[in-house]
């Protein structure tokens, strides 16, 4: 048996596989298992049962596997029962790269510089490692010596340094492995822990580096004393022929590696940036005529992985501070110029791209510009739907997924304010074309929530095209008396009122029941008992999106059993305890001054969540939010304490503020949100899109050591009803750091959410 996994791109949830053979390994098939998650480490119990540690599986929920049939079917099973069962000796295997320490450990042991990635006993005496570039070795004496049994002659030709996943050069790797046919392996510094799968993002990056030819991706980690002996034990492991650095590595990793460069022997030290400031680079649209793609696309598909909401498609440049043989360089490899020995390549490709792939290339050159020119110049759906169903029935199905979910991002409503029609067209033509995968069930999805949810609801209307221009300078030309204004207090009023204008409602009708593409021959488990999924049907049924009569009180059984599960992160959304904040009713509004001593502030219950501390209170006509946070995490704007009237929706893009995102029907698909800089700069939207225009007030105060805010919200611009005791919403409190930009995840960060519950 053999067991793995992957991810998925743009929704990144995980799946498991299990290959099976009867006859020694010379063929496989695949085990059942649609509910089975990516397979981290393997067990077999004196008894012949296999225990298995997975990514946890929100269709069975829990992360712990048997299987008593050799793989065939698998069960949960509970690490805390007491069981006869003990796990065998040296029958243990995992799909985790192995650390630092452990690589280091078999280099000593085999002399040999790959990065051995797991071992198997074949007897007594005999033992079998694999490595890197398929390389397989055997011992006959118990370790003593090791003879290479497949790939003798191959190391890594190329060795690149990331930061981190997202500043890794995806498309100068993917070009040097496929193209080039060089043997690539992958370093990253900083490993992030991604919501979605649970695992470390090199984990991610890892599939990602293999799928585009190189042989995997490690974590730096440590060894010895300090960062020159880690380098060196890198170096020495790899022993590479050129060293590509990323510019944004912290200089003293960088120098490590360098200085570790020099001492080893390294030909050719190259750093790579995306800002086109050096002589050499791999345009975006670069032709790799062997593969049959263009480099932009390798970036491209590496980031449907790490960050799908945020494509930016950029050349790679380069320059070299060390070059045995810098005259020799020219071509497109950065090993142009080195002789390489033959294990240092990949195998040929047996069949190369053809000149129909070749010309279908040539003319997608500029089909990014196309699209851009037809989605800002469309006025008619209709029209629209039509032309993007033509470009995407002429694009070649290899590249039809990354053109639709293009089409998807380009439309967003925080890039498109007035194409909330355009992105729902989008959406759909995504979600029928891929009905089989997860990313065309979230784009159904989403597609739903805008056209149902509460918060989408209170903007759709005002979508609309006004007749002239609203003379907003004239409109606020008066200094506004607040409701809470204090003498000499330093209060500002967002808005006062709503520019007049002549609705002309968009050219589409607003579905009554929409209703997500199932296909019901093959339903897709990890996806539907996904709490994304969960969380979005039960607002649906209480926002009452299906037609006929619902039991009022009815609570998904789905939702009960996440909510008794070990998905701490998830299921704490669902507790009415530990972690939620509630807010109290106010017998008397703040004075919003920012020194937090009116009444209500002094009966409420402080939460303490991302680095801010929230109150919320409220009454007939606010709701009161106080956040407040400490002064490092909160560095004074530049912009001065100047508050425009006529410009509430401020660029604030590269100052710290708060953040404050209110989904008031718990589907944490759509959300309402308000950012504020410490000078009172403000921006308020709904996913990105600042058609929104809330009335409501704010005031900041800065202590030493502590920034407090302090907002005054007009109910009926979150909700159209009063708010009643047992309400429960959900809020994410934060700050956002200059340079970060707002949250855009495709599946949300449940870490991020709390329970808001009014009493």
């Amino acid at each position: 048996m053999a067991a793995g996994g992957n991810y998925d791109r743009i929704t990144g949830i995980s799946r498991g596989v299990v290959l099976l053979s009867q006859d020694g390994g010379q063929s496989w098939q695949q085990a059942d298992g649609e509910e089975l998650t990516r397979f981290h480490k393997l067990e077999k119990t004196s008894e012949g049962s296999l225990l298995a540690r997975c990514d946890w599986s929100h269709a069975v929920l829990t992360n712990s596997l048997i299987s008593r049939d050799g793989g065939r079917t698998w069960n949960h099973h509970s690490a805390d029962k007491q069981t006869a069962s003990t796990v065998a000796e040296h029958q243990q295997a995992t799909t985790a790269s192995p650390t630092l320490n452990e690589l280091m450990q078999w280099l000593q042991a085999t002399k040999i510089p790959v990065a051995i990635r797991a071992a198997c006993r074949i007897n007594r005496t005999d033992y079998c490692i694999v490595g890197d570039h398929g390389i397989i070795l055997i011992t006959r004496d118990q370790g003593k010596t090791w003879v290479t049994t497949r790939g003798k002659e191959r190391r890594t030709s190329i060795l690149f340094v990331a930061n981190n996943a997202q500043t890794a050069a995806w498309s100068m790797l993917g070009s040097e492995a496929l193209e080039s046919r060089n043997r690539v392996s992958l370093l990253i510094r900083e490993t992030l822990t991604k919501p979605i799968t649970g695992s470390p993002d090199h984990a991610l990056a890892n599939q990602i580096a293999i799928m585009l030819g190189a042989s995997g991706a490690d974590a730096i980690g440590q060894w010895g004393d300090d960062l020159n002996q880690t380098a060196l034990a890198w170096l020495g492991i790899h022993q590479p022929t050129v060293l590509v650095l990323d510019e944004t590595l912290p200089a003293v990793v960088r120098e490590a590696f360098i200085n570790a460069a020099a001492s080893t022997g390294i030909q050719r030290i190259a750093v790579y940036g995306f800002n086109g400031n050096s002589g050499t680079s791999l345009h975006r649209d670069a032709l790799l005529s062997h593969s049959g793609t263009l480099a932009g696309d390798l970036h491209v598909d590496a980031m449907h992985y790490l960050s799908p909401s945020d494509i930016q498609i950029k050349s790679t440049s380069l320059r070299y501070p060390y070059d045995i043989s810098p005259n020799q360089r020219r071509g497109s490899s950065v090993t142009n110029g080195i002789t390489l020995p033959q294990g240092h390549r990949l195998a040929g490709k047996v069949n190369d791209a053809s000149r129909h792939q070749l010309q279908i290339l040539k003319a997608r050159l500029q089909q990014s510009d196309r699209l851009h020119r037809l989605i800002q110049n469309s006025t008619d759906t209709a029209a629209f739907i039509e032309s993007i169903k033509r470009v995407l029935d002429q694009t070649a199905k290899a590249d039809q997924f990354r053109a639709a979910w293009s089409i998807v991002q380009a439309t967003h409503p925080s890039k498109l304010k007035n194409g909330l029609a355009l992105h729902e067209a989008a959406l759909e033509q995504f979600a029928s074309r891929f009905a089989n995968s997860s990313a065309g069930n979230w784009a159904a999805l989403r597609k739903q929530a805008i056209q149902r949810s509460d918060e989408w609801r209170l903007i759709r209307s005002a979508l609309i095209t006004p007749y002239g221009t609203a003379n907003t300078t004239a409109l606020n030309s008066a200094v506004p008396v607040s409701p809470f204004q204090v003498t000499n207090g330093n209060i500002r009023q967002v808005s006062n009122a709503s520019p007049l204008v002549v609705p002309r409602p968009e050219q589409y009708q607003i579905i009554k029941s929409p209703k997500a593409v199932e296909n019901k021959a093959n339903v897709d488990l990890l996806w539907e008992f996904h709490p994304v999924v969960l969380f979005s049907k039960e607002a649906a049924r209480e926002r009452g999106d299906h037609e006929g009569l619902q039991i009022a009180n009815e609570v998904s059984p789905n939702l009960k059993r996440l909510a008794d599960s070990k998905a701490d992160h998830w299921s704490r959304l669902l507790s009415k305890g530990t972690g939620t904040l509630v807010a109290n009713p106010a017998s008397s509004p703040p004075k919003l001054d920012g020194m937090l001593t009116d009444q209500c502030w002094e009966s409420a219950a402080p939460l303490d969540h991302s680095s801010v501390r929230t109150r919320i209170a409220y009454d007939e006509d606010y709701i009161y939010v106080a956040m407040q946070t400490h002064a490092s995490n909160l560095r004074a704007d530049t912009l001065g304490s100047a508050f425009s009237e006529s410009n509430r929706d401020h660029d604030l893009s590269m100052m710290d503020r708060f953040q404050l995102r209110i989904d008031t029907d718990r589907d944490l698909l759509t959300a309402m949100e308000l950012q504020i800089s410490e000078s009172g700069h403000t921006q308020d939207a709904i996913d990105g899109n600042t058609r929104w225009q809330p009335t409501w007030y704010l005031d900041t105060h800065r202590e030493s050591d502590l920034v407090t805010i302090e907002v005054a919200i007009e109910r009926r611009d979150i909700t159209e009803l009063p708010v009643t005791p047992g309400a429960s919403w959900f809020i994410s409190p934060g700050v956002l750091t200059s340079g970060a930009t707002r949250s855009s995840a495709v599946i949300p960060d449940p870490r991020k959410w709390v329970r808001l519950i009014f009493q």
